[in-house]
């Protein structure tokens, strides 16, 4: 069972391939330009938390008893993640529980739910980045 370090070390392992990807395929773009074309990507397997962890902030959300998050793109992402729930449990007839299981493990994320800033930050990290606004 991952934690969520590990998933975070995923989540930036992937964000860094398909920023090298996509550099690769279009070396006429600025850095920021690329790196912005890979945050608004889909991301299959995009969400990068634990089952139990999506359950309980989404029976948090879903009782009115507090907002999913204060972020707006964090707040889009779990708007997301309920909506697949819904559809989920719609098409297959399965429990609550199942379809956060199933969205969770094979959904797909519409982009990394990450800030700009927070690509940036992952990215200079290890890599040297020439980054033009």
């Amino acid at each position: 069972m991952m934690n969520y370090i590990t998933r975070t070390r995923v989540r930036n392992r992937r964000l860094r391939n398909m920023f090298r990807r996509e550099r690769e395929l279009n070396p006429q773009l600025s850095d920021y330009a690329i790196l912005s074309r890979v945050v608004h990507r889909p991301v299959p397997g995009g969400y990068f938390m634990s089952v139990e962890y999506a359950r309980r902030r989404l029976a948090q959300m879903e009782s009115g008893k507090v907002k999913a998050c204060n972020e707006p793109i964090r707040q889009m992402m779990w708007e997301e993640i309920s909506r697949a729930v819904r559809r989920e449990m719609l098409n297959t007839g399965c429990s609550r529980c199942q379809a956060i299981c199933t969205v969770i493990a094979t959904g797909t994320a519409s982009r990394f739910f990450i800030t700009m800033n927070q690509a940036l930050r992952i990215l200079s990290d290890d890599m040297k980045l020439e980054l033009s606004l």
